[in-house]
């Protein structure tokens, strides 16, 4: 096998943009799986790519807000995709920093940030934050030079210094309950292994908590104690009700985040993992239908009582993730419950593994051949909206189109992503299962 002789086919590939042509032929020559020859073809689309000029990015963001006023999400995170070559997480996370408008979004700083470094490109790594807005160019150039020496030293993570926006979003992702994420953040950024991400988040953790206990002794000597305080372990009482649903929770158990949050006398609840275990599925369905939370809730400090704790963070984080799996689709109804259960073991940040799950559920459950009709507007290509084709089989997958499909219209056969496809016998099973695909497909 010559790497060499490969790498200058997948090269020419990629200028034309056939990116599922040399994803094959580097499967076909190299004998690899999918998931190594797209990290392979990805690498090379990446390296080809110069890091984009203040100009640049200043023309990409007027066009992308410019979509988003018009409500065109999908069109705007194609246009990011279109304009730089970025994987399909990192143009989605583009999209949606500029959605929120000045807030920071420090997972696509950090992993943008992350490809630039991989690749040498330290003087436009450094560039590319001042033209995010946020940095002038010493602050960046620190950042810069952190991030490095983060990455090229052994000392105990707790001992480390991370940039300064960095470890502020850090802490605030902790405040938040969300301590998975703030892991995930540290490793983009750093490169640094599961264990080591989360010694160093944990490390600012128990600094936080240090200073809370200051604060606590002398909140104590000033004869200024609360009832409850945040951490604390609390029991709901008897008789009471659910004020979204009105079911009872007496006795549900969880831990204080917040004291006074919205109104005096209440307090924010983060359900432990056993009640979460026990929760209605109903409850959570609803709740992910009308946007509501169903890992937390507010309450009036009379209706609580002061217990012990019956497990660890570890454990709530552990079945959130587990139950925000098995209900993340919730919101679509019938449809959303079945998607749920193809996906309910795959991770959700990971989009090949996601998709590798809608292949092998695809390949096993479709019956091939199968009349189909394309079912979207195509912007360019020899097939539209309305017409007929054959479909024989699945071809590949790829991170923005999804499954491709083979099929035959007339004399002629193409490659084709079956989230455009529409069944056209509603009483085959096919029907059913390309129909729940497509509704995951636009919606995900």
């Amino acid at each position: 096998m010559n790497l060499e002789r490969l790498e200058g086919q997948v090269r020419a590939l990629i200028e034309q943009n056939q990116k599922v042509e040399a994803i094959k032929l580097v499967r076909e020559t190299t004998g690899w799986g999918l998931r190594k020859s797209k990290d392979y073809v990805d690498a090379l689309a990446r390296a080809a790519l110069p890091a984009l000029s203040p100009a640049d990015e200043k023309t990409l963001k007027q066009g992308v807000r410019a979509l988003i006023e018009q409500d065109r999400y999908a069109q705007a995170v194609k246009h990011v995709r279109e304009r730089t070559g970025w994987d399909l997480g990192n143009c989605k996370a583009y999209v949606d920093a500029l959605v929120k408008g000045d807030a920071v979004d420090w997972h696509f700083i950090a992993s943008r940030l992350s490809e630039l470094l991989d690749q040498g490109m330290k003087d436009q790594a450094v560039g590319w934050l001042v033209a995010q807005g946020k940095m002038d160019a010493r602050e960046a150039q620190n950042c810069v030079d952190l991030v490095l020496a983060a990455r090229s030293t052994h000392s105990s993570p707790g001992s480390l210094q991370l940039p300064a926006p960095v470890v502020s979003q850090v802490r605030d992702l902790l405040a938040a309950d969300r301590k998975v994420e703030a892991v995930k953040l540290v490793r983009i950024l750093t490169h640094w292994g599961l264990s080591k991400s989360k010694e160093y988040v944990d490390s600012l953790e128990a600094r936080k908590k240090r200073r809370r206990k200051r604060r606590r002794k002398r909140s104590e000597a000033r004869g200024e104690s609360p009832v409850f305080r945040v951490g604390d372990s609390v029991k709901v009482e008897p008789g009471i009700l659910d004020p979204d649903f009105g079911i009872e929770i007496g006795g549900w158990q969880g831990r204080i985040t917040g004291i006074g949050v919205g109104q005096k006398n209440t307090v924010m609840i983060a359900w432990d993992s056993v009640t979460l275990r026990h929760m209605p599925d109903s409850v959570i369905e609803q709740s992910v239908e009308q946007g509501l939370a169903w890992t937390e809730m507010g309450l009036k400090v009379h209706e609580l009582e002061l217990t012990s704790p019956r497990d660890t963070e570890k454990d709530v984080v552990e079945v959130i993730d587990e139950l925000s799996r098995k209900h993340a689709w919730s919101w679509l109804g019938e449809a959303g419950k079945r998607v749920g259960k193809i996906l309910t073991s795959v991770d959700p940040d990971d989009e090949m593994a996601i998709l590798d799950a809608w292949e092998d559920h695809l390949a096993k459950h479709l019956s091939f051949p199968f009349e189909a009709e394309v079912s979207e507007y195509q912007e360019r290509g020899p097939l539209q909206a309305g017409d007929r084709v054959n479909v024989h089989r699945i071809f590949d997958v790829d991170d923005l189109y999804g499954v491709i499909v083979r099929l035959r219209h007339g004399h002629r056969q193409y490659h084709f992503p079956l989230c455009d496809l529409k069944v056209t016998d509603q009483h085959s099973s096919n029907y059913q299962l390309v129909d729940d695909y497509a509704v995951w497909f636009a919606n995900r």
